[in-house]
């Protein structure tokens, strides 16, 4: 999968943003596939990357479960994270906390929880969807998980509501869910003048298949001892068989002029 981060005039405002995206680590892992936040809170708060962390770390614990199984324990993980920060009386930041968490497999699944106000919407060529419908979570505790089904080249866009105003003012959204990868950069440089001015941030991510990677198996070099066969001369003489023909010939012969010669004799004998 492919992702583009935008930030937009981070120091010119009193909240901050951050966005973190993970991938698995090694193959057993690889059945949960990417892990993306988006987050936004008080300024200069710390507490966004102690979440994410967090989050991160149980999400890809448990490879051994399925992807959905995985994705709410480490939403129970985060809460607990949550209300511990609560009990400390930590709660400035968590008073202001807009923070989106979605998991996408490698069959293009998702699990998808939000608190706060950010906005997530799937790009298609022909379509524009809000992928929390009219759902507004305004606790400071992650609760209802939405699941769903994508497919390659659909694009998910994720962003605060001063950006989101913005895209829908200027049309973005339909200009973003119709561009390739190769163009989507050109689409941000030319909007950059009525970007300069605005706070917030924009993740967008483009479904795309893992590409996977070629195992190349080599075995150790094997030396076979050496066999020497010794070297064997055959020789048939080019007389022998000639020799003994000759030998019968001349005996054939002689044999029949005996013959001969007794014959004669006996005629004149008897």
């Amino acid at each position: 999968m492919k992702n583009f981060q935008l930030f937009f005039n981070p120091k010119a405002s009193d909240r901050s943003y951050d966005i973190f995206s993970f991938e698995p680590e090694n193959k057993r892992e690889e059945k949960l596939g990417n892990l993306y936040m988006a987050g936004v809170t008080s300024k200069d708060d710390v507490a966004l990357s102690y979440l994410a962390e967090t989050i991160k770390n149980e999400y890809y614990k448990n490879y051994e479960d399925s992807p959905i199984e995985s994705f709410k324990k480490s939403i129970q993980k985060a809460n607990e994270f949550l209300l511990s920060e609560k009990n400390k009386n930590k709660v400035g930041w968590l008073d202001n906390l807009d923070f989106i968490i979605l998991a996408i497999d490698p069959d293009f699944n998702i699990n998808f929880v939000k608190i706060g106000k950010l906005k997530t919407l799937v790009l298609k060529s022909d379509e524009i969807l809000n992928i929390e419908g009219e759902q507004y979570n305004s606790s400071n505790l992650f609760q209802n998980v939405i699941t769903g089904k994508l497919i390659k080249e659909n694009k998910i866009l994720i962003i605060n509501q001063n950006i989101y105003d913005l895209f829908e003012k200027n049309n973005i959204f339909e200009i973003l869910a119709k561009s390739d990868i190769k163009s989507i950069n050109n689409v941000f440089k030319s909007k950059t003048e009525f970007l300069k001015n605005i706070f917030g941030f924009c993740l967008l991510i483009v479904l795309t298949p893992q590409k996977r990677k070629l195992i190349r198996i080599s075995f150790p070099k094997i030396n076979f001892p050496k066999i020497t066969i010794p070297k064997i001369n055959f020789y048939i003489s080019d007389t022998l068989i000639p020799f003994k023909i000759r030998n019968q010939v001349k005996k054939s012969l002689i044999f029949i002029l005996l013959l001969i010669i007794l014959l004669i004799l006996g005629y004149f004998l008897f």
